[in-house]
């Protein structure tokens, strides 16, 4: 084989080791604490860390991309990112984005990032528990920081709903008895029952307010092929189960 002949075959197998390793580009919400949010000018985050780590067993890198959640969606809509994160299911979102096959119907998707729960948080003194009823909870009903979703679904029954701005802010409210209940994820409200001004001064109900599935969810204008969607799907599930990793990344945010 002459020298032309060998240089080509070098280029060749360069061309295709780079080929092998596709990268795309994943709009996350940059306030979604602590799911999903910016820290030094990074995406961070318990779903970032995640996808982080299922990527390490495929052919794939990502790029993060933090950004206002309503960009993050518009941004997927048009193609100018490949993904979104972290999405539940709707069905005016999977007119522009692909979904896993039971993202629709099950409650726990096998194909999900994380299972997300809101919790209702009251005043440790009170006598209230929270049965699954929504129509007893405690107005008015604060929210702060927290995804569109279930903001929606507490005004639809009619609940008044105030919107504390933060999750201090929505607190305070609570404190100052200017609200009767509060909406929050698990992790955040244990976080605030153990430590800083609200330490031992909620009672953090039992029951979940809501419990949904949240996806990394591909844009259908995006370059990511059937295949390259599987092959992310495909590789949750064995990060999720791997409790040594899980139990390591909760601890930095649960004191």
């Amino acid at each position: 084989m002459n020298i032309g002949k060998i240089l080509l075959a070098i280029a060749i197998s360069v061309t295709s080791m780079e080929g092998s390793a596709k990268n795309l580009k994943i709009c996350v919400d940059d306030e979604w604490y602590p799911y999903t949010y910016v820290q030094d000018a990074q995406a961070v985050g318990i779903h970032v860390a995640v996808l982080k780590k299922a990527l390490e067993s495929t052919s794939y890198t990502a790029d993060m991309v933090p950004l206002p959640w309503k960009r993050c969606l518009k941004q997927g809509k048009e193609g100018i990112v490949d993904a979104v994160m972290s999405a539940s299911y709707k069905d005016s979102r999977a007119i522009f984005f692909h979904y896993p096959e039971d993202a629709g119907n099950a409650k726990y998707s096998e194909s999900r990032i994380d299972q997300a729960e809101y919790v209702l948080v009251t005043f440790n003194s009170t006598t209230y528990e929270f049965d699954g009823n929504w129509e007893t909870i405690p107005q008015p009903v604060v929210v702060g920081g927290l995804g569109s979703s279930i903001i929606d679904d507490l005004k639809e029954l009619g609940l008044e709903v105030l919107d504390g701005d933060s999750k201090i802010a929505g607190l305070r409210l609570l404190m100052k008895e200017r609200a009767a209940s509060m909406v929050l994820t698990p992790i955040r409200a244990k976080i605030f029952n153990t430590s800083g001004e609200f330490k031992g001064k909620l009672k953090i109900h039992k029951i979940p307010l809501k419990s949904k599935s949240y996806h990394i969810i591909f844009s259908k204008k995006g370059s990511a092929t059937q295949k390259d969607r599987q092959a992310i799907w495909s590789s949750l599930p064995r990060v999720r189960s791997d409790e040594k990793f899980m139990l390591e990344l909760l601890k930095q945010y649960v004191h």
